[in-house]
């Protein structure tokens, strides 16, 4: 029996082009330590520091500003290295840890240097970083306590640099920061209605109690040793944030807003706030 051809080989399938996971989904990148990502931390940082160095004219204004802005940034690094759970992350956000709060307490160092009197503000400011880090450490840096203790810290930034300043902190510079710690810590409960907490009524409600109890802290303007522009355009400034506080959460849930939208339409308010303090 004659034997049969063999039968000819199937020819090979092309291979299916390799899709990169690069190509396609490129990998998520990790967070970058010298550079920080919260940008609405932004205004509440130069805010009371750029508006103290214009009213103090003062040169030890200008260390004082780089130790803050600086230190702001090695406690983002910090932050990240509290958080992470791994020998390699850790070395990587150390160094900017490092580098950053070498150069903040030299730059704190000699604006003491300059004027031995700024020590005492370490009293104040003590323990509102101590919640801060505390906050952190426990994986909680975006809850109110962590928040409320920057923004509070942030505020007392004016009277930091109106202090180098014979004569410049008056009761109405303390107003002033007041108002700034008024409507800075409100944005705290306000950002979050519009992103974290919304759709949560009761976290609403609260967030409309805070605010109307800043517009009392405007109206007791009128009943201190303030001027007057200051004490009517503060309270200006703080029933706008109420009247935005109550209303824009609920326009939120028919048109969705971006953090970056969010932030943008703040910048009226904040710009009210500058200048209430530099009429101070």
């Amino acid at each position: 029996m004659p034997a049969q051809p063999a039968k000819p080989a199937k020819p090979a399938k092309p291979a299916k082009p390799s899709r990169s996971r690069t190509a396609t989904h490129p990998r998520r990148r990790g967070t970058n330590p010298w550079v920080p990502n919260q940008h609405g931390a932004w205004a509440m940082l130069l805010l009371p520091t750029l508006t103290g160095i214009a009213a103090a004219h003062t040169l030890t204004t200008v260390p004082i500003a780089i130790a803050w802005v600086i230190g702001y940034f090695c406690f983002f690094a910090a932050g990240l290295w509290l958080k992470a759970r791994n020998a390699k992350r850790k070395a990587e956000y150390f160094r900017p840890m490092a580098v950053y709060g070498a150069i903040a307490a030299l730059a704190a160092l000699a604006a003491v240097i300059m004027q031995p009197t700024l020590l005492w503000w370490a009293c104040a400011f003590a323990p509102l970083v101590m919640v801060a880090v505390v906050e952190t450490w426990r994986r909680r840096p975006r809850s109110l306590a962590s928040g409320t203790s920057t923004t509070i810290a942030s505020a007392l930034m004016f009277p930091v640099m109106l202090s180098t300043s014979p004569g410049a902190l008056t009761p109405e510079g303390w107003f002033a920061t007041a108002v700034m710690a008024a409507y800075f810590t409100g944005t705290i409960f306000y950002v979050k209605t519009m992103i974290r907490e919304k759709g949560n009524a009761t976290f609403y409600r609260e967030s409309v109690g805070f605010h109307a109890l800043a517009c009392i802290v405007a109206v007791a303007g009128w009943l201190l040793p303030v001027s007057f522009a200051t004490a009517t355009l503060s309270a200006l400034v703080l029933s706008l944030a109420l009247v935005r506080a109550a209303l824009v959460p609920k326009h939120e849930k028919t048109q969705a807003w971006s953090p970056k939208q969010v932030g943008l339409w703040e910048l009226p308010l904040c710009l009210g706030v500058a200048a209430v303090a530099l009429l101070a």
